[in-house]
């Protein structure tokens, strides 16, 4: 299975969607929503490029049109979205203006007793931190291309048991930066067991292999052209109470050209009061990377909001990535912002941030303040 390009892949999903619903009753009302978003940002950095010496600033001014499309009744969602990130730059030799593209396009059917869906996804981005919060490699200003084509369903086995499966291709591709592509393809499963209201364990397990672009990597962490990943792991979900949830789950992952570790992954997701939330999640993965080889990352992620009034909200964000690899690294990100609703349409939202990087090659840290200006309107009319 190779994915051609991304038209291709959304095409695939809209065609044999739309195939199948020629077979839906046809006394179910279809609702078709459109939602147009236009966000206009203006960023200063302090060190883009992540230099441990000789830092320079800049200044990135976006814009990023965005088109949504829904269609549902009783039984078909329908959707597909599109965007266009356009990136200008106050200095185009350390920054290139930019002008990328975001597809996606869906399908999800319900069941009697579960449901099934498709799913196709292409975006174009900056490479240069395409492997910052993965390896800690800050990359030259080249372009990364993610191309995925999924699918994806649930059966109620019985009122308690519940199964899972998906299956899925992913190409990732790199320009104008030295890096290596790759393509993956995956079958996972998942087997959940409703023991109560507030518990509910699960076993999954999921198989990949992944191709390198480059079939001339040989490292002792290769992402060589035969590389299989399996996996197992059991876990459960816990709802403390009706404000805290959490889950955690631990297994073993071997890969072929790698050999065998453990896998982890936690979340919790409180809500402190009526005005505040706290989502956390603690992560021990192997994942390929762009620089030909597989990453161990562990990796503490939280997000902190809470709602001064009606229109106001401030928040708080932190990702820490530690990788083991050919390029063993520390990253940091913190960020603090603002955001107020202007009017019925409008908001506006204010960030600071501060990164970090610590690995084998430099150790820099870099401060970006940001505004955004955001117009939304929801399920317009042409």
């Amino acid at each position: 299975m190779q994915i051609l390009n991304s038209n291709a892949a959304i095409k695939t999903v809209v065609l044999i969607a739309g195939l199948f619903s020629l077979h839906t009753n046809q006394a179910h009302a279809w609702l078709v929503t459109k939602d147009f978003s236009l966000p206009a940002s203006v960023d200063f950095d302090t060190n883009l490029e992540m230099r441990e010496n000789n830092e320079q600033s800049i200044w990135l001014n976006r814009l990023t049109p965005m088109l949504r499309l829904t269609a549902s009744n009783e039984l078909n969602t329908f959707f597909i979205d599109g965007a266009l990130r356009v990136q200008r730059s106050s200095d185009k030799s350390r920054s290139e203006n930019r002008d990328d593209p975001i597809l996606n396009a869906g399908w999800t059917r319900e069941l009697e007793r579960g449901q099934f869906g498709f799913s196709a996804h292409f975006d174009e981005n900056t490479s240069r931190f395409a492997e910052f919060s993965r390896s800690g490699f800050v990359n030259n200003d080249g372009t990364v291309r993610n191309k995925s084509l999924n699918f994806n369903s649930s059966h109620l086995l019985t009122d308690r048991l519940t199964v899972s499966t998906g299956a899925g291709i992913q190409k990732q591709e790199y320009s104008g930066v030295n890096l290596n592509g790759y393509t993956s393809k995956q079958v996972n499963a998942r087997l959940s067991y409703l023991y109560n209201d507030k518990i509910s364990p699960f076993i999954e397990g999921s198989l990949s292999s992944f191709k390198s672009d480059n079939s001339n990597i040989n490292n002792t962490n290769g992402l060589n052209n035969d590389s299989v990943s399996k996996s197992l792991s059991v876990g459960s979900r816990v709802q403390i109470n009706p404000r805290l949830d959490i889950s955690a789950s631990l297994g073993t992952n071997r890969i072929s050209s790698v050999g065998s570790g453990w896998i982890a992954a936690s979340n919790l997701n409180y809500i402190i009061d009526e005005k505040s939330t706290l989502n956390a999640s603690l992560s021990r993965n192997i994942s390929p990377s762009g620089l030909g080889d597989f990453q161990k990352s562990d990796s503490l992620s939280a997000s902190y909001m809470r709602e001064l009034t009606n229109r106001n909200t401030v928040g708080a964000d932190l990702a820490w990535t530690i990788s083991r690899s050919i390029n063993s690294s520390e990253s940091r990100q913190l960020s603090a912002w603002i955001s107020r609703d202007l009017a019925q349409d409008w908001s506006i939202r204010a960030i600071a941030q501060l990164r970090q990087i610590d690995n084998n090659n430099q150790k820099a840290d870099a401060n970006l303040i940001g505004l955004t200006l955001t117009y939304n309107k929801l399920n317009f009319s042409f």
